[in-house]
């Protein structure tokens, strides 16, 4: 009867500690006297008062239950420590003598009894402590290794299949070890250096294993299998399969607000070999299933995106029927229109006029103040006549230094834009309205200025556009003297920003010159890039005179230099001048004449309109 209520004492006290050991952040903290039963006194009583047989029982298991508790707080505190990634060291934390006769309640019993009973609650919380905390240790170290394991299996299985069936397929010999990479380029090609060291064991053991295997394999079946497959299917089944992932593309693109472009999320090669076995076929196969692949998939993904954006689109495109009689045509917002003349194209065409979204990449010195509009014609054939213009008007409620810009690459180019009556008005050659189109918008640009000394003349449009491009420059004084000469310099440091040259930053070429101490800093290095390509030279007399102001002779000369034109004239300028401005050049007196500021940016704006 005794024995049954002893064990039945020690399982009341083992739930105790357990039910303690799952709620507490601090064992100690928790476990007091005033919530232990005396058991360990009683019992011990017990040994003093009671025949051998008992007193031998209930010390064992007296001895057991201390020895349990030790390994169990032990555990709790080696698991801790690890979990925290503190280093192995149970000696600073396991509990002191008081402490532990405290839990027991040991305060009783004679000063041997207690050494005895703390020495063994000790000598369990160390090895519940060790075990523990180098068991979970082991289980992290052997979970990284698996996991090495199994990514690298992974990659050589891929890496081994592609190059198994490359080498057959180029007729080399079945040799694994051709591709093999080194630990070093494994580590580095995936990115394992900060990786644990036993995950990269077990990553770079199983890719080599894995590799072979797959290796071997991928050369054999590629081997056996590639005379089964027609070639002729190739292109077709390719087309269907890329028609089904072009369009599943383009569904996750479109409701990522991506942009419609299938050329930006269009698989590898390698994957397509891959993922649809072409390693197997031969080379005539997987040629035109990647051909074949390649074009569904374009036209699945350029298909498919174009229908979900179809209702957005409807609202933003304008679509009409042009004929010979031309006419006025909105966009779909009404803040733009296109004028095309009578007789501007030849056969029935498509007008697109699109409005897009203000575009964002506007330098700083503009101000943005109305939508981007893509404008093009839709048509085969694309027959006009060049000497008709389509004008092309924005509402514009601003001052001067608004302008009507053009989408080059990447870059806004002002076109020569007038302002009247709440319009903003530009004219375009038909051609830039091809089957690809231009996009327009208006800009404010901040730093422009107006020269009061150019209104009302004849080169005022051209001037104007020169300076929105920064190619040319007024004076301080808010002038920009169109009828003033120009020196050979100043015309060389205008073709520089006109045509972008790379300047040099060696200029020792211009030593040659007698004059060249008297060079301008702000001039040197386009004469010396001139000098360089051979489009100037000096006077007979080894002067270069920078100063002097230049001929409509040396403008000419040095024109076909540049352009690589024999056939240039500056009088096929004058004449256009003529027929433009109905002003007569003084050329038309004399070659030797100097040309004007106002020439030289009619010249310009007409070489790179």
């Amino acid at each position: 009867m005794k024995k049954t209520i002893i064990f039945s004492l020690i399982i009341i006290m083992l739930i105790h500690v357990h039910s303690v050991y799952a709620f507490s952040n601090n064992l100690f903290d928790e476990i007091t006297l005033e919530h232990n039963p005396s058991y360990i006194v009683s019992f011990y009583d017990d040994i003093m008062k009671n025949d051998n047989e008992v007193t031998n029982y209930t010390r064992n298991n007296i001895d057991g239950f201390i020895a349990l508790l030790g390994m169990i707080l032990g555990e709790v505190a080696g698991k801790k420590d690890f979990n925290e990634e503190k280093p192995f060291g149970y000696m600073s934390i396991i509990p002191k003598n008081e402490d532990i006769i405290s839990l027991l309640g040991l305060e009783r019993l004679t000063s041997k009894e207690k050494t005895y009973f703390t020495n063994i609650f000790k000598e369990f919380y160390k090895l519940g402590y060790e075990n523990t905390y180098y068991s979970s240790r082991y289980e992290n170290k052997k979970k990284d290794i698996e996991s090495g394991k199994i990514h690298g299996k992974y990659f050589g299985e891929v890496i081994g299949s592609i190059y198994g069936s490359m080498d057959y397929l180029e007729n080399r010999t079945l040799d694994y070890s051709r591709h093999m990479l080194t630990d070093s380029k494994i580590k580095s090609e995936y990115s394992l250096n900060d990786d644990s060291e036993e995950y990269i064991i077990g990553f770079i053991d199983s890719f080599k294993d894995a590799y072979i295997k797959s290796y071997i394999n991928s050369f054999r079946e590629t081997r056996n299998y590639i005379k089964k497959i027609e070639t002729s299917l190739a292109y077709e089944n390719g087309y269907n399969v890329g028609m089904i992932k072009g369009a599943e593309q383009a569904t996750i693109d479109y409701y990522n607000g991506k942009i419609n472009d299938w050329t930006s999320s269009k698989p590898s090669m390698s994957f397509v070999i891959y993922n649809y076995k072409l390693m197997y076929h031969g080379y005539n196969y997987i040629e035109n299933f990647i051909s074949g692949y390649w074009e569904g998939y374009r036209l699945g993904y350029f298909e498919t995106y174009t229908n979900l954006s179809q209702e957005e689109v409807i609202n933003k495109v304008a679509i009409y029927k042009i004929s010979q009689e031309g006419g006025v045509f909105k966009s779909k917002d009404e803040h733009l229109s296109v004028e095309i003349d009578k007789g501007t194209y030849y056969k029935e065409k498509l007008l697109y006029i699109e409005v897009m979204n203000n575009p964002n990449n506007v330098d700083n010195r503009f101000i943005n103040i109305s939508n981007a509009y893509k404008i093009k014609i839709i048509n085969q054939n694309f027959e006009f006549d060049e000497n008709k213009k389509v004008k092309i008007s924005f509402d514009y409620y601003g001052d001067y230094k608004g302008g009507i810009y053009i989408l080059k690459e990447n870059y806004w180019e002002p076109l020569i834009s007038e302002i009247k009556d709440n319009k903003i008005t530009t004219t375009i050659n038909p051609s830039i309205l091809n089957e690809n189109g231009s996009i327009f918008t208006v800009l404010i640009d901040t730093k422009f200025n107006n020269f009061y000394d150019i209104r009302g003349h004849w080169a005022k449009a051209e001037i104007e556009n020169l300076v929105r491009k920064g190619i040319i420059n007024g004076y301080l004084d808010g002038t920009f003297k169109p009828e003033n000469k120009i020196t050979r310099a100043e015309f060389l440091v205008l073709l520089s920003k006109a045509f972008k040259w790379d300047l040099p930053n060696d200029i020792n070429n211009l030593s040659v010159f007698k004059d060249s101490s008297n060079f301008n800093i702000y001039n040197s290095r386009e004469i010396s890039y001139a000098l360089g390509k051979g489009y100037v030279s000096g006077y007979s007399d080894n002067y270069f005179r920078p100063y002097n102001y230049i001929t409509y002779k040396e403008v000419e000369t040095i024109m076909k230099r540049i352009l690589e034109n024999d056939s240039f004239t500056w009088e096929s300028i004058a004449k256009k001048i003529i027929y433009d401005k109905k002003v007569r050049s003084k050329s038309f007196d004399s070659m030797d004449n100097h040309i004007t500021r106002a020439e030289v940016a009619y010249l310009l704006y007409d070489l790179t309109k």
